[in-house]
C-alpha cells in the first residue's frame, strides 16, 4: 500500500516529499546511544511519555515518544516496519530508535492522539466521546489512518463524518443545528473531504462536500489551507465538476422559489386574501433578495423568511398556510437532494434511497 496520501497538496515550503519514503530512518549514527540533544526542538508535551521505546519525528520538527507495542498492535504497516528492522541498523536516542516520518506534526499529532488512549486527549476513542472535534482533526485522523492501515480507526473516523457528510438528508438536516461530532465547520474543509473521499474510494461523501464548495465561489480555486501551511486543492475534474455543479444549483433553486411560494392557500386558511398576499409578499421578497442565484442556500429552508415576524404581520401567513409552505419546501429540498450526484456528475450508488 502507498503511504503517502493521494492528495493534490502544495506545501508552504515549496518541496515535495517521495511518495515513496514515508517513513524513512535517518542515517546510522556513530554513536547508537546519542543525546536527546540531538533530537528537534519541540517535542509534544502530550506525547512524550518518558518510559516510551520509541521517537516518531513528524516533518523533521517536532519529537513524540510513543509505546512502539501500542503502535505496532494498531497499525500493520509499523508493525511491519518495527518487526524487520533492528537496533543497530536504526538511530537511537535515550535507548528509543528514530523513525523520521515526513507527516506534519499537525496531523501526527492528531493520529497519535486517536491511537495514543489519554484522558486529557478529548478524542482518543473517537466512536464514544461526547466532545467536538475539530474537522481538520478528524480529516488528519483518517488520512493517517488510511496511509497506516489503521483500518478501526479509519472506520470510526469515517463515522463521524458521515453524520455532516451523509446519504440520507434527514441526518443531513439535523447536523445542521446539532452535530454530535464536529465543531461548525467552514466550507472550506469540504475541499479536505472531497479528497478525503478520492484517496479512500468512500464516495458517498462526495455530493455533500461538493454542495458546501459551492459557498466558496471564486476562492475555491485557491484551496484550503490547512493549520499545517499544506495547501489542498481539488483536482482539475473535481473543481470542474464544483463550478459546473454551482451553476446548475443556482437554477434549481431560482426555479423552485415560485413552486414553494404559489399563490395560493390551504385548503383550511381562515384568511385566505391575508394569507395569499403575504405568500406573494414573500415569493417577491426572495426573488429580488440577494440569496436568489446562491447554489449554497438550495437545500436549506426557504421559510425562514417568517422567522421574526408578529403574527398579526401583513407578510406572515398563518400556521395552516406555513404548513403548506413547509411541505412544498422540504418536496423541493429532497428533489434536489435525490439529484445531487447527477448535478455534480458523480456516481453514488443507491444514493436516492440513502443505501450507499
Amino acid at each position: 500500500m502507498s503511504l503517502e496520501p493521494d492528495l493534490e497538496v502544495l506545501s508552504q515550503t515549496g518541496s515535495e516529499s517521495d511518495p515513496h519514503s514515508s517513513i524513512s530512518h535517518s542515517a546510522p549514527s556513530s554513536n547508537l546511544n546519542t543525546s536527546l540533544q540531538l533530537l528537534p526542538p519541540h517535542r509534544d508535551p502530550d506525547l512524550w511519555y518518558e518510559d516510551g521505546n520509541m521517537i516518531l519525528i513528524g516533518g523533521g520538527s517536532c519529537a513524540f515518544r510513543i509505546y512502539r507495542g501500542l503502535l505496532a498492535v494498531r497499525s500493520r504497516i509499523f508493525h511491519d516496519m518495527i518487526s524487520s528492522s533492528s537496533a543497530r541498523s536504526e538511530e537511537m536516542v535515550d535507548g528509543c530508535p528514530v523513525v523520521h516520518l515526513t507527516d506534519t506534526p499537525h496531523e501526527l499529532r492528531d493520529f497519535l492522539h486517536a491511537l495514543m488512549p489519554s484522558p486529557s486527549l478529548p478524542h482518543s476513542s473517537l466512536s464514544d466521546t461526547t466532545e467536538k472535534i475539530s474537522p481538520e482533526a478528524l480529516l488528519a485522523i483518517a488520512r493517517l489512518a488510511h496511509k497506516y492501515d489503521v483500518d478501526g480507526l479509519l472506520h470510526q473516523a469515517i463515522k463521524c463524518l458521515q453524520t455532516c457528510y451523509s446519504t440520507r438528508f434527514d441526518i443531513w438536516s439535523q447536523h445542521l443545528e446539532n452535530s454530535r461530532f464536529l465543531t461548525t465547520a467552514s466550507p472550506n474543509y469540504a475541499i479536505g473531504v472531497i479528497n478525503l473521499a478520492r484517496l479512500t474510494g468512500i464516495h458517498s461523501m462526495l455530493p455533500v462536500a461538493f454542495y458546501e464548495c459551492c459557498a466558496l465561489k471564486g476562492a475555491l480555486v485557491h484551496g484550503w489551507k490547512r493549520e499545517d501551511g499544506v495547501v489542498e486543492r481539488l483536482s482539475d475534474a473535481d473543481l470542474e465538476r464544483c463550478i459546473n455543479g454551482a451553476h446548475v444549483l443556482a437554477r434549481a433553486h431560482l426555479h423552485a422559489l415560485p413552486r414553494v411560494f404559489k399563490p395560493t392557500t390551504s385548503s383550511r386558511c381562515r384568511e385566505p386574501a391575508k394569507c395569499k398576499a403575504a405568500i406573494q409578499s414573500q415569493a417577491d421578497h426572495l426573488l429580488n433578495g440577494p440569496d436568489v442565484a446562491r447554489a449554497d442556500v438550495a437545500l436549506l429552508s426557504r421559510l425562514t423568511v417568517f422567522d421574526g415576524l408578529p403574527e398579526d404581520s401583513p407578510t406572515r401567513a398563518d400556521k395552516r398556510c406555513t404548513d403548506m409552505l413547509r411541505e412544498r419546501d422540504l418536496v423541493e429540498r429532497r428533489t434536489l437532494w435525490a439529484a445531487l450526484p447527477v448535478i455534480f456528475n458523480i456516481e453514488v450508488p443507491g444514493w436516492s434511497d440513502g443505501q450507499a
